[in-house]
């Protein structure tokens, strides 16, 4: 898709101020052995981090929500500050454990270690603690919320042949489910987890990404990425048939979100707001769970598929279902092996980089570009090899 001559911003004005991503973190706490933290949630924590801070399945789980930025530094640079404040006030004995898969867990894990609050919900974390192993729920991640300024979501509708803003992020959800093998292989940092995560013997080898293979969080359905209209029939009519006790539980990697938030009927009457891409693995080297140059990827990311071929809907389903299978493939990989997606991964950052240089995009945009394409010419570059480097320096 090429867009038209009546776009009133240029893409370089657009990939400066318009193309918002908002952060949300998730992680453990943990106590000085290494183990899931038993201590209450951390009503303590001072004012400026607290309104950041909310429950998850787990007590021991924190997820940290920030609002959405532009500029991929100021949205790094606070989540760091944040983050380092929250782990400097937990309590003694305390700290965020930085992987996300979970660290060694007990045979079982008992109702008191499931949140209990908020109250109203309670009902569902219990049912959630019996429908599926806690072990995978317990995997943790980073969460990017994307989306356009207003005017330019407008602005891009009236310049391409999406009818509404809709139909422009219904695009933009099937292009990151397609590709969700290449974050998998950029960011994937779980190549190993602790033996109590599985009954037997467990994987035989380290993989790329245990959290983004069959091994990782679980998921009850597969969502309809067809139509906004259809995305929101697929998930009540699984809620109406048992397969999901509540929208929530929807965990495929893309999720489209309205401005009422949990509202799935919302982005029927307002529209979509934006995309909730679900990808991620914590990286672990860093506090914040991410770096600057994964958030400006996936700016241009979002502007470069803006612009690509509509999948026919004849062809959407299998496309999807290809993709799937595509990932799983890559998320378990042997990491030290060259991707058998190697090629494609390539010439995609190759039609990255051009974009951005066609453009006349910031120069940080052509740096990050450079910097993945580096971690497909050798994936000695990559997070999993790094993560397993630091594993095995730590235990020889």
């Amino acid at each position: 898709m090429v867009l038209m001559t009546r776009l009133e911003k240029s893409i370089q004005e657009i990939a400066t101020a318009h193309v918002n991503v908002g952060v949300e973190v998730e992680k453990l706490r943990v106590d000085q052995q290494n183990k899931l933290s038993l201590k209450s949630f951390p009503q303590h924590l001072s004012q400026d981090i607290a309104e950041y801070i909310e429950r998850e399945f787990l007590t021991a789980q924190l997820e940290v929500v920030f609002p959405p930025a532009v500029v991929a530094e100021d949205n790094v640079a606070l989540i760091t500050e944040v983050m380092t404040e929250l782990d400097q006030q937990l309590r003694p004995g305390e700290r965020l454990w930085s992987f996300s898969c979970p660290p060694e867990l007990p045979p079982h894990i008992s109702e008191s270690e499931i949140s209990a609050k908020p109250d109203a919900s309670l009902w569902y974390r219990k049912r959630i603690g019996q429908l599926y192993d806690v072990r995978r729920v317990a995997n943790t991640g980073v969460h990017l919320n994307l989306s356009f300024s207003a005017d330019v979501v407008d602005q891009l509708v009236n310049s391409t042949s999406f009818t509404d803003s809709n139909e422009l992020y219904i695009h933009l959800a099937q292009q990151f489910m397609l590709h969700h093998w290449l974050f998998t292989y950029l960011f994937g940092a779980t190549p190993t987890v602790d033996a109590s995560y599985f009954d037997g013997p467990g994987l035989q080898q380290p993989v790329r990404s245990i959290r983004n293979s069959p091994y990782g969080f679980p998921t009850s359905i597969i969502g309809d990425y067809s139509s906004a209209a259809n995305y929101v029939t697929r998930i009540e009519w699984a809620v109406t048939t048992g397969e999901l006790m509540q929208p929530g539980q929807y965990y495929e990697g893309v999720r489209l979100k309205g401005q009422k938030g949990k509202a799935l009927r919302s982005i029927l009457t307002d529209g979509i707001s934006h995309l909730e891409l679900r990808f991620f693995d914590l990286n672990p080297f860093k506090i914040a769970g991410l770096t600057s140059m994964q958030i400006r990827l996936i700016q241009l990311l979002a502007l470069y598929f803006v612009q690509q071929e509509p999948i026919p809907d004849s062809k959407l389903v299998q496309k999807l279902s290809r993709a799937r299978r595509k990932n799983t493939e890559v998320a378990l990989e042997n990491p030290i092996e060259e991707c058998r997606y190697q090629q494609q991964g390539l010439e995609l950052l190759a039609a990255l980089r051009e974009f951005a240089l066609a453009n006349q995009l910031d120069e940080k945009f052509v740096i990050a570009v450079e910097h993945f394409k580096e971690c497909f010419v050798d994936c000695e570059q990559t997070l999993s090899v790094q993560v397993l480097d630091a594993m095995s320096s730590v235990t020889t």
